[in-house]
């Protein structure tokens, strides 16, 4: 029997749970300024993807940069601390039941660009790669999600400094998510894990998984067939085969390959066969439909990680410890709307709770918690000019009437 919606949710509600649960975080509570009103000038940047420096400047009641900035330096030097006072808010907010049967968990691997040298000190924080934004040095991040009926409900999160490979980032997140008390059912990965170490890591922990394969060996050329997975790729009809993946500091290990081919149908402008391969381990030789919707579950992960940013502070800070927070509330902030969709909206029923995420998006999320952070510091309405606007308008013969 459906019901209608009863209570009200508000957005002073979403704006006052989300200042409490950050609240629970170790700020240092200085004489001159209350945590809160520190929580509340971090949580208007960060839902306004603007700088402290821009969100103070912006109200007009609102404490100075310096001010907000002089607590955010002494408590978080301990990265370590802080990262272990992320995970343990984020799985404070993992909704009920999501622990009681196995899951699917997926990770996924962000790397934000930095120009410029880290503090002295932490140069070991920034991570290089392959150029991107005009820069190769990044503050690389690692986060785990629990994939069930469509949300993606993030689990722990872990950053990645300077010489650590990959596998390290896995074991690290595996052993949270172990800590939390979840059963992994299935791991969803994607291309930037396909690697000898982290597969070797994967089946030592006994975590069926699966991950798109990367080409390698000869493409078809006029001269000669393909080779290697490119000759698996131009297969017409499915199949499961064994692949031996090799890397000479790191030895080889058999995976077992999934050749699922499907018709494009006119998607993107391609009308032909194709075939996805995907890397697994574990996983019994299950139907191609299966396989495939389950490989697609992994895009829902990408998706994930581009919301985050939507609620990420700007900063151009040296200090590791700031950017590691900036990321950590994108993830909170992103995390209280996952929790909301559902333990509160959620449409209760016999069996799964049906999700309505239709009824409040994430964007409506931030633009509540602008709209409340404007109200309580009183936005900036005026600024001081040379010239009076209605005089210019005047000369340049548009009609100003208020």
């Amino acid at each position: 029997m459906t019901t209608s919606p009863q209570d009200p949710l508000t957005s002073q509600d979403v704006y006052t749970f989300t200042i409490n649960t950050l609240d629970t975080l170790p700020w240092e509570r200085p004489g001159v300024m209350e945590s809160r009103d520190l929580l509340r000038v971090l949580v208007f940047a960060a839902a306004s993807r603007l700088s402290v420096h821009q969100a103070c400047a912006q109200r007009e009641r609102a404490p100075s940069a310096p001010t907000v900035l002089g607590p955010l330096s002494s408590p978080f030097r301990d990265l370590e601390a802080l990262e272990g006072h992320l995970n343990a808010l984020l799985a404070k907010l993992i909704p009920t039941g999501l622990g009681k049967r196995g899951r699917q968990v997926a990770m996924d691997w962000v790397a934000l660009p930095y120009h410029g040298t880290g503090e002295e000190g932490h140069h070991d924080e920034g991570c290089r790669s392959k150029a991107q934004g005009g820069t190769p040095h990044f503050f690389t991040s690692a986060t785990a999600y629990a994939v069930m009926r469509g949300r993606r409900s993030p689990l722990a999160l872990c950053r990645v400094r300077a010489k650590q490979t990959m596998e390290h980032g896995v074991r690290t997140l595996l052993a949270r998510v172990v800590t939390l008390g979840m059963r992994m059912k299935l791991g969803l990965l994607d291309r930037g894990f396909y690697s000898v170490r982290v597969m070797r890591d994967l089946i030592t922990a006994e975590w069926p998984c699966i991950r798109p394969a990367v080409n390698r060996g000869n493409k078809p050329t006029p001269a000669g067939g393909p080779t290697g997975t490119y000759a698996l790729a131009a297969m017409q009809h499915g199949q499961w085969t064994s692949y031996p993946l090799n890397s000479p500091p790191a030895g080889h290990v058999t995976l077992d390959l999934a050749v699922v081919c499907h018709n494009t149908r006119g998607h993107r402008g391609r009308h032909r066969r194709a075939a996805l391969l995907s890397a697994t381990w574990g996983v019994t030789h299950r139907p191609w439909s299966w396989m495939r919707a389950t490989s697609r579950c992994r895009f829902g992960i990408e998706s994930s990680s581009r919301q985050a940013p939507q609620a990420r502070m700007r900063t151009s800070s040296r200090q590791p410890a700031l950017r590691l927070l900036c990321v950590g509330v994108a993830c909170v902030l992103r995390h209280v709307w996952v929790w909301g969709q559902a333990e509160v909206m959620a449409q209760p029923q016999r069996g799964a709770r049906q999700l309505r995420p239709q009824a409040l998006r994430f964007a409506r999320v931030l633009l509540w918690l602008r709209m409340e952070g404007a109200r309580h510091y009183r936005l900036l309405r005026n600024i001081p000019v040379y010239h009076d606007l209605y005089e210019r308008a005047q000369a340049f013969g548009i009609v100003f009437n208020y």
